[in-house]
């Protein structure tokens, strides 16, 4: 979780490519952070039904291309609230400038933690 802060997400940053927010208790304790990034998910990946809204053969998304929880503050409620952070991005993003998906890349073993907590919001 360090590595990636200090190593990759200030230069994403610099680069326009990603931004972090990082969630931090008492000026001192790195709780979490979440990257975000613009994307663009190609409509073919959708279900047909949905395929017919849009006009375009990508559709603009919002990508959550890091996310991480300090593990000594897990089960705490910071990773749900990172991802409500970035669904109430993607919906300000949708009114702003056109965003009508959230993509996730998350790691083999985080797919399950993304389903039980996640699937149903």
């Amino acid at each position: 979780m360090v590595d990636f802060i200090q190593k990759e997400a200030m230069i994403d940053q610099e680069n326009k490519i990603g931004t972090t927010w990082c969630w931090v208790y008492d000026d001192k304790i790195l709780l979490g952070f979440v990257s975000l990034a613009m994307f663009s998910m190609d409509k073919k990946t959708m279900p047909s039904e949905k395929r017919e809204k849009y006009p375009y053969s990508t559709i603009p998304s919002l990508l959550i291309g890091q996310l991480a929880t300090n593990e000594e503050y897990e089960c705490n409620g910071i990773g749900k609230s990172m991802i409500q952070f970035a669904l109430n991005e993607a919906y300000k993003y949708s009114q702003q400038i056109g965003c009508r998906t959230v993509a996730l890349h998350p790691l083999p073993n985080a797919i399950d933690w993304y389903l039980k907590k996640h699937h149903s919001n």
